[in-house]
């Protein structure tokens, strides 16, 4: 068997030959020869568009620290990437979408018409209507994990089918930069049980207005467990797939400078999760959730592939449908822990505060844990140079170049 680094190269070489793309420094070495050329006081090359061949006393040999292109996002520029393309996936997205709804729903209507069981009318009934309609049936199983397939189906669609008009091979969008790494998965998954763990043990000690019961585990939750587990990773790897496997690389490799896409792909994820129920004090949660989606698009860029976006997405969802919830917000008939907050406003806001808290100090753990040499949960940072081949050795063998 291969060491894991030779399977990386080779998954990189693959990348090379099929994009013609360029290793970073061999595309550093000409920029450097460029700028030699032209003199050091020129623009050229560098920053946004605007400042293309303009003179300026700051430009000197490197760009502006705030327009410094990312060497992460620019191996991103593979395929079709440009502008227009890109427009044009958008619009495949779209159509995209609507082919996975289509499917959930026409799925949902042959079983109604054909079989005489109820459940498909009155789940597509329950997608139908406003939430405010829906509450005595927002909680049946069968409609819980309708809203997850619609969900995962929709985004794995448009991610499909937009990674296919920009020319680019469906495994990066799991894999943007390396093969996926199992190794990874498992790390992440007990490091996050570790960290659930503790903060549970923190939490309980803390004096809260909180109460919860326990559901019971009854024949609907043997029977509906693993269907809905199923549901819930289609659901999360599809958000996650087309919001930081898609959107925000194809964002990178336009701009070229990291805040610009990570700035925009999460604002439009955090954008689209304001109307969820859980959410409660927008001033409280949303800062907190932008900065745990922060934390995730760097170790992203940093480990290089979406395997720890992956099961931090999937165990969050999980525990919050099958395990724990609160009362009116997640919680569904297959709930086993359901909590209730108590007493006044004043006590709702202390628990949402301490619960913020509690939140920012488990990504703050799981980032420094990860980026720690010494840790046991380390992982290694991903080194785009070392994955390419060198510029002073070229592949002989003939690149097939796709114009952008």
């Amino acid at each position: 068997m291969r060491p894991a680094r030779d399977s990386e190269r080779s998954y990189a070489l693959s990348l090379n030959r099929q994009f013609g793309l360029k290793p970073i420094r061999q595309r550093r070495t000409q920029r450097q020869t460029r700028v030699a050329a032209i003199g050091p006081d020129s623009c050229l090359g560098y920053g946004a568009g605007v400042m293309i061949g303009k003179p300026s006393a700051v430009c000197d040999t490197e760009p502006m620290t705030v327009l410094r292109r990312s060497p992460y996002f620019l191996n991103q520029r593979r395929g079709r990437w440009r502008l227009r393309w890109f427009l044009l996936a958008c619009l495949a997205a779209v159509v995209g979408m609507l082919v996975g709804f289509g499917l959930v729903f026409g799925s949902l209507y042959l079983m109604a018409t054909m079989t005489d069981w109820q459940w498909p009318q009155i789940v597509m009934d329950a997608l139908d209507q406003d939430p405010g309609e829906t509450v005595d049936i927002a909680t049946y199983p069968p409609t819980v994990a309708a809203e997850f397939l619609v969900i995962g189906l929709v985004c794995w669609c448009a991610a499909i089918f937009a990674a296919l008009v920009q020319g680019l091979p469906l495994r990066s969008l799991v894999a943007p930069t390396r093969s996926f790494r199992w190794n990874v998965v498992r790390k992440i998954v007990l490091l996050t049980v570790v960290l659930y763990v503790a903060i549970g043990l923190v939490s309980s000690l803390a004096p809260s207005d909180i109460e919860m019961r326990f559901t019971g585990i009854g024949p609907d939750f043997i029977a509906w467990c693993v269907p809905m587990l199923v549901v819930i990773l289609i659901q999360t790897s599809g958000e996650d797939v087309f919001f930081k496997g898609w959107l925000l690389h194809r964002l990178g490799a336009l701009a070229g400078v990291a805040w610009v896409a990570v700035t925009l792909s999460i604002t439009i994820f955090v954008a689209l999760h304001v109307g969820n129920p859980d959410f409660g004090e927008l001033r409280l949660i949303l800062p907190v959730f932008a900065f745990s989606e922060v934390v995730i698009v760097y170790l992203i860029m940093r480990t290089g592939g979406l395997e720890i976006a992956f099961v931090l997405h999937f165990l969050n969802n999980a525990m919050i449908t099958l395990l724990f919830a609160e009362e009116v917000t997640q919680a569904n008939e297959l709930t086993l822990f359901v909590t209730e907050t108590l007493g006044a406003d004043q006590g709702l806001v202390a628990t949402e505060v301490m619960e913020t808290v509690l939140y920012c100090l488990h990504f703050s753990a799981l980032l420094i844990l990860v980026v720690w040499k010494r840790s046991p949960f380390f992982i290694e940072r991903h080194e785009l140079d070392a994955s390419l081949p060198d510029a002073d050795t070229p592949d002989p063998r003939p690149m097939t170049v796709i114009e952008a």
